[in-house]
């Protein structure tokens, strides 16, 4: 695999492929981080990872699975901060010169914002803010024109091309 090795003109990025490197990317793919960012601090060239992820076959597997949970972890997180949640926190209080430590249940309110966003990702068509807005737009061209001086025929001749206009134009709209 060291054939595949691809290193930047200023040896910024040295690294060979080793077992250890899928523990590696599954570890930096739980921190979020993007493939061109888990290359940097892996310290290999994107175009390595790029390959490492083509041709090792636990590699590609250890990245997604990172993801998945780090994904998970942020819906969860999101769930319960949309609904609200109890969480104890640790208070100091000093009572004649002695400190005492006591855990305190304490309440997170449901965050409207969070519980909004999950709503119109899930079921956008319901929650999403996001209207859709057809708009025709039609061209209407009046000309004053002085139809005193056509014959009844005429008219008729008139009248008749412009319902076959409408109408062919109708569909176009």
């Amino acid at each position: 695999m060291e054939d595949d090795l691809v290193v930047s003109e200023e040896n910024k990025y040295i690294g060979k492929w080793t077992d250890q490197r899928c523990y590696q990317v599954y570890k930096y793919a739980l921190l979020g981080l993007s493939d061109s960012e888990i290359a940097e601090e892996m310290k290999i060239n994107p175009a390595t990872f790029r390959k490492w992820k083509e041709r090792e076959s636990g590699f590609a597997d250890a990245l997604d699975s990172g993801r998945r949970v780090a994904v998970a972890d942020v819906r969860n997180a999101m769930q319960k901060a949309a609904l609200g949640y109890y969480y104890y926190e640790e208070v100091v209080h000093c009572f004649k010169g002695k400190i005492f430590k006591t855990k305190v249940k304490k309440y997170a309110p449901p965050n409207v914002w969070i519980g909004a966003k999950i709503l119109a990702l899930r079921e956008p068509k319901n929650w999403s803010e996001t209207h859709r807005v057809e708009v025709t737009n039609t061209n209407i061209n009046i000309n004053k024109l002085d139809f005193g001086d056509f014959t009844d025929e005429e008219l008729l001749a008139l009248k008749k091309i412009g319902l076959n206009q409408l109408a062919r134009n109708a569909g176009n709209s």
